[in-house]
């Protein structure tokens, strides 16, 4: 029941450096440019606007960090004046001289948090990764990373200058080393009563400009900022026309991927693109996991997530992805649908965390049953998915197959650069537009693309497949003992349908369509009774009797 394609948008959103400038116009530009209306050049747009919106930035905390690490200087500096044997009104110069600096305890606060489900110290770096430690290696590895909170060098003179004479040269180093610690100790005792966690949320958030970590009721929320995508060479004209032909709709898609990005409601965030085995799909998602936008999942993967089993998946892995791929993909679970939004991971040693889920590509060769069938597709599925069907192959272009590692290269590059113009377009309006205008084009990308325009919905069918199974059972499985005439009323009933349904299937369907059009069972069943009402118990001839209702009167 395929459908005619409707004609794709070529409109291609152009752009360059963005600067700190708000304005109506510059705001209307975006959006034209995100809708396809317009070409826009290097200076036609500046970031605007306040972002506002329910988001947590690290920058939104800097304030309460700062105050937190205020309170803490102090307590250190009490506790390092007690140890070092310095009166806080009488020896100005010597609390000068131990110079206990807020700046470190505010930067460790704003990166670090305790997992108390296994008792280890976490640091997260700014590109996403994480440092996990066990207690005795936090102080060394704060002031590696942070830097010292207290003077070092005086603090050293200090003690060795306050040592009980004849006191050995072992005692005073080991005093030495304590006190020395005793800065970023008294931190991670804070830490450790301020900032637990047993469950973490990982994001990248397009709008801030520093990772951070914030804790609340023992989850931790890790945000990083994002970073562009960088190209490894200037595209070359003649090879973006020419993957353009070969796949019209990739400006389209690229955008989609962006839109998932900024919009906070992926619902129809899915595309299905099924095309010719050699057409290019791995090329395609080759090119986006280049760019580090890819996380990769098979379906059975998928499942282990929804049911809480571990895989060899981690939040370092989704951090920075825009798409999640399904490759070649034979079947499809009603469950899929909870990747709408986000997705649990339970890795092996680690902490639980739920990571964002933006942009869904399920890609095959050959039709998914559980997907389509000829009598049309699930409407669950038909609500999320977009359908790109493609044929022909990459590898026989003259260009393609001239240097393909240039060929690569260059489309790389040339969706970066496109991907960055877009971030850039979404950036200037502040999150809460941005996010209106995302949704906005995923809703505009889905009736353009809806697997429903390629394959009618098959809820459409339910009723032609009922009507054949009347027909079939009227004619040819009339003296089948399972059919009960009424002869009083006229009425005719179906008993044991699900075994005369799996005879009628059997003889009139593919073998592919079989399972799946069995599952849809009670749906056919409502629409093959005469009542509506699918199989119950009716009285018949005197007795009661569980069928369905085939036929009322003459």
């Amino acid at each position: 029941m395929l459908k005619s394609q409707l004609k794709q948008p070529t409109s291609e959103v152009r752009g360059g450096p963005l600067w700190p400038q708000s304005s109506k116009k510059n705001k209307d530009n975006a959006l034209q440019a995100i809708r396809g209306d317009m070409s826009v050049s290097p200076l036609a747009l500046f970031w605007g606007g306040s972002v506002t919106g329910a988001y947590w930035k690290p920058e939104d905390d800097d304030d309460t960090f700062a105050e937190k690490a205020a309170r803490l200087q102090s307590v250190i500096k009490e506790t390092m004046c007690r140890e070092l044997d310095i009166d806080e009104e009488e020896d100005a110069d010597k609390l000068e001289a131990l110079n206990i600096d807020k700046t470190p305890i505010q930067n460790a606060f704003q990166r670090c948090f305790f997992d108390i489900s296994r008792y280890d110290f976490i640091c997260v770096n700014d590109d996403g990764s994480y440092v996990v430690l066990k207690e005795k290696d936090v102080p060394r590895f704060l002031k590696d990373r942070f830097g010292d909170i207290a003077n070092t060098e005086f603090i050293k003179s200090r003690v060795i200058s306050i040592q009980p004479p004849k006191t050995s040269r072992d005692k005073t180093q080991r005093e030495v080393r304590r006190i020395t610690r005793m800065p970023w100790d008294e931190f991670f005792t804070e830490l450790k009563s301020t900032a637990q966690a047993s469950r973490s949320m990982w994001r990248e958030d397009m709008f801030a400009s520093k990772p951070g970590v914030r804790v609340k009721q023992n989850s931790v929320h890790i945000t990083i900022p994002h970073t562009g995508f960088k190209k490894t060479t200037e595209p070359d004209p003649s090879i973006i026309e020419d993957f353009k032909e070969h796949f019209p709709e990739c400006v389209d898609v690229l955008n989609m991927f962006a839109a998932a990005r900024f919009s906070r409601d992926r619902k129809k965030a899915f595309l299905w693109l099924r095309a010719d085995s050699d057409w290019g799909k791995g090329f395609v998602t080759s090119c986006l996991a280049d760019l580090g936008l890819v996380v990769e999942l098979s379906v059975t993967e998928i499942q282990k997530m929804f049911q809480g089993s571990p895989v060899a998946k981690t939040p370092r892995d989704f951090i920075r992805s825009w798409v999640l791929v399904v490759n070649e993909f034979n079947s499809i679970k009603p469950e899929i649908k909870q990747l709408e939004h986000t997705l649990e991971l339970a890795p092996k040693h680690q902490l639980a965390s739920k990571v964002p889920v933006f942009a869904k590509l399920f890609t095959s060769a050959d039709n998914v049953p559980d997907m389509a069938t000829d009598h049309g597709v699930e409407e669950q599925f038909s609500r999320r998915f977009s359908f790109i069907r493609k044929t022909g192959t990459l590898n026989e272009r003259d260009l393609f197959n001239e240097n393909t590692t240039s060929y690569r290269s260059t489309v790389t590059s040339w969706m970066a650069e496109h991907l960055n113009n877009q971030v850039a377009l979404y950036r200037s309006m502040g999150r809460d537009l941005a996010d209106r205008e995302a949704t906005k084009y995923l809703n505009d990308f889905h009736r353009r693309h809806s697997i429903s325009q390629e394959l009618s919905d098959l809820k459409d069918s339910f009723e032609a497949i009922s009507d054949d199974f009347r027909t079939w059972l009227l004619n040819e499985g009339f003296h089948s003992p399972f059919l009960i005439h009424d002869t009083a009323k006229k009425r005719v009933f179906l008993k044991n349908p699900a075994k005369m349904l799996h005879d009628f299937l059997i003889e009139n369907k593919a073998p592919e369509e079989i399972p799946h059009l069995k599952n849809k069972k009670t749906e056919i069943f409502k629409n093959l009774s005469a009542d509506g009402t699918g199989v119950k118990s009716y009285r018949i001839n005197g007795k009661p009797t569980t069928s369905v209702l085939i036929q009322d009167g003459p």
